[in-house]
């Protein structure tokens, strides 16, 4: 068994078709995903918690690898999840549209900064020179009619390895379609009754690289979606357009009218939980498919003002699992209004980019070194570009991360064509542009710009519930809310105004201030309000998964305790920042775990009550996220992208040497034998208790795993 998934798992790049092969097509309507919503079968009742346990009902905004895990966890715990996805399908930014890009290549909207201020791109003569200011950054984003979710470029595969990346109770495993079909489909939690698989499901493994593409990817969350029954809970095509607490007179109203659909089943005989619970309105959307844009569904305007108003609802919780690679965060340079008008040549962000055709012959830089900027310059590269200039605010030795404002020499695996600057400083008329590493040094006649520069944290449904003002800046973490003096002492006599509950607009990459990047830290909100997927720079399947399940446990009451009080909570994120400005990282770099994820899974499963009977693992039956094979492999795969590696900066991914690289997936491998074999109800060689809903206790060692 070890000896054929070794093989299976090799990595060869001839091993199986490529994504682009298996790829879908987004052009659903909303009559049809209306469609599959209705015939969705019934979202089967979870069985009663025990006494003293809550059963909430709970909204999840985000259909995509975030809202399947709060699904899964919510509904082990009890819950009654509704996750609303305002695509046509689930998956999140792993569903590929090849049509669908941003109205606006750049996915903002118009800079400010060269004071003409009336919008019009033409009336006014540009000036000199772009002289963009810091504050451009912040143009606005664009309607959710002009604007995509998706990033997904065609070619696009993974830059972790697939073992590492999948759930703890289903692994990511080249034959994770073919294990699936012998473990009978759906499963988990009594809920395979109404989880029949859907016809997008993949009934094969099309792609068996141990990086893959991006069409596996979405296999592999089709298939768990199937495998524990969590399409029922999905509300297809549904944008959540506001999200506000309940304020205590609506709380009194709700209770008047009978405590509404979504009242607290277990109120009777649990505690009740702190906090507002949360009245959300959706609206009807479908795909135009020309665009792939989203707009309000035709299907419901035509039924009526009814139909086509948001609906209401009240929620007992709010998981908000929208993902954070939709709103692209660009340097001043790119959003000014003067160089936008300067520049003849093209600019887009990255997030709009789906395949090098149009840049073959052209000259391109592509402004950002990290994975995707490092993917597209080698790709375009690839394709026939006559230049390709990698532009980074800083280099280290190995071509990643800053470690020094001017670039090293191009590496050894770079191609030809790829040229590596410092970071892109000025755009002139005649289409050149210069790099701060050597502002003299010009690069001219280029013909397009690519923003590989990351993106903004978005959360435009929650706008109400925390307004946008002037006190969200330089509200520091953990800050004293009395005014002060001149000498900096608090002043009692002076009113401040309160600080905000929640931040997140004017700092890009970070919401603040967030216990545990989850859940709210002022305002007696959580856990009734959490975020999933926040951190980045880690492998987010199981971390999400790992957040999902406290956020059940703590809203059930099955966490061995609940959250500490306000003040220990602002405490703890006040002491993070500050070990955060003591080693240097700024402030965009607050959710970046990197190495420190394990520590952090490890710490949200210890709050959950899991692994405090020796570390063996969750209880119901599945590998510990912080398992030394997934951060040894999580290291290995570091390496392995850094060293270089003949046929470019991309070929890490088809290579998989060494012995420490060798075996961590000899012992994924083994972890996933004992996984399958338990979800099929025990087998040869192994003691687990499988049985229909797929659980058994798998105990993980140093070499391996055994049933137990």
């Amino acid at each position: 068994m070890l000896a054929r998934l070794r093989a299976a798992l090799s990595g060869s790049a001839s091993g199986g078709s490529s994504s682009s092969a298996r790829r879908r097509s987004s052009t659903v309507t909303a009559a049809d995903a209306a469609a599959n919503n209705a015939a969705r079968p019934t979202p089967a009742t979870p069985p009663p918690p025990p006494p003293g346990l809550r059963s909430l009902a709970v909204a999840v905004v985000g259909g995509g690898a975030g809202g399947l895990a709060a699904a899964r966890e919510l509904l082990k715990e009890g819950h009654r999840p509704t996750v609303f996805e305002q695509n046509d399908s689930i998956g999140g930014v792993w569903v590929y549209n090849e049509c669908a890009v941003d109205a606006l290549p750049l996915g903002v909207g118009v800079g400010v900064g060269d004071g003409d201020g009336d919008g019009d791109q033409t009336s006014a003569p540009p000036p000199p020179s772009s002289a963009p200011n810091a504050t451009d950054r912040q143009a606005p984003p664009l309607p959710w009619t002009q604007a995509v979710h998706g990033s997904i470029y065609r070619q696009l595969r993974t830059n972790l390895p697939r073992e590492v990346m999948g759930y703890l109770d289903f692994p990511f495993s080249a034959d994770f379609a073919e294990q699936q079909q012998q473990a009978g489909g759906g499963g988990g939690n009594g809920n395979s009754s109404n989880g029949s698989s859907s016809s997008n499901s993949s009934s094969s493994s099309g792609d068996p690289r141990r990086y893959p593409g991006h069409a596996e990817v979405l296999a592999y969350l089709e298939a768990y979606a199937d495998a524990f029954g969590l399409r029922p809970h999905f509300r297809l095509g549904t944008r959540v357009v506001r999200a506000t607490p309940l304020s205590e007179e609506q709380e009194e109203e709700e209770e008047e009218d009978g405590g509404g659909a979504a009242h607290d089943a277990a109120a009777a005989t649990a505690e009740a939980l702190p906090g507002p619970r949360w009245r959300v309105e959706s609206v009807a959307v479908e795909r135009d498919a020309q665009t792939g844009r989203l707009r309000p569904s035709a299907a419901a305007a035509a039924a009526g003002p009814s139909s086509s108003s948001p609906r209401c609802e009240t929620f007992d919780a709010l998981v908000v699992a929208n993902g954070h690679y939709a709103l692209p965060n660009l340097p001043a340079v790119a959003v000014s209004r003067a160089a936008r008008r300067l520049f003849p040549g093209a600019q887009l962000h990255s997030h709009n980019y789906r395949s090098p055709g149009p840049y073959r012959g052209r000259r391109v830089v592509v402004v950002g070194a990290s994975n995707s900027g490092g993917d597209l310059a080698d790709e375009i590269a690839a394709a026939g570009a006559e230049l390709v200039v990698l532009s980074a605010r800083g280099w280290s030795k190995s071509g990643g991360g800053a470690a020094a404002a001017s670039p090293a020499a191009n590496l050894p695996h770079d191609r030809p064509n790829v040229r590596r600057r410092g970071m892109l400083c000025d755009l002139r008329a005649d289409g050149a542009c210069a790099f701060d590493d050597d502002a003299d040094d010009l690069v001219p006649n280029v013909d397009a710009i690519i923003y590989a520069t990351g993106y903004r944290y978005a959360f435009d449904f929650l706008d109400e519930a925390f307004p946008h003002g002037a006190s969200e800046e330089g509200e520091g973490e953990g800050e004293e809310e009395g005014a002060r003096t001149s000498g900096g002492a608090a002043d009692p006599a002076a009113a401040a105004p309160p600080p905000p509950l929640l931040r997140w607009r004017d700092e890009p990459g970070r919401v603040a201030p967030l216990y545990l990047h989850m859940f709210p830290a002022r305002g007696r909100l959580a856990p009734r309000l959490s975020f999933l997927g926040l951190p980045w720079k880690v492998v987010p399947f199981p971390l999400m998964q790992a957040q999902a399940r406290l956020v059940a446990r703590l809203l059930s009451g099955r966490a061995p305790a609940p959250l500490p009080s306000e003040p220990e909570m602002l405490a703890a994120v006040a002491a993070e920042g500050a070990a955060r400005r003591a080693r240097g990282a700024p402030e965009r770099h607050a959710h970046v775990l990197g190495g420190e994820q394990w520590a952090y899974n490890a710490e949200l499963l210890r709050l959950c009550g899991d692994g405090v009977d020796g570390g063996e693992g969750d209880k119901e039956g599945e590998a510990p996220v912080p398992g030394s094979w997934r951060a040894r492999m999580y290291s290995a795969a570091g390496e392995n992208k850094r060293a270089p590696h003949p046929g470019g900066p991309s070929a890490y991914r088809d290579r998989w040497e060494g012995a420490e690289a060798e075996g961590t997936a000899l012992e994924a491998a083994a972890e996933f034998e004992a996984l399958w074999r338990a979800r099929k109800g025990g087998g040869r060689g192994g003691r687990g208790r499988g049985g229909g809903d797929g659980r058994a206790r798998v105990v993980i060692t140093e070499t391996g795993s055994r049933g137990n």
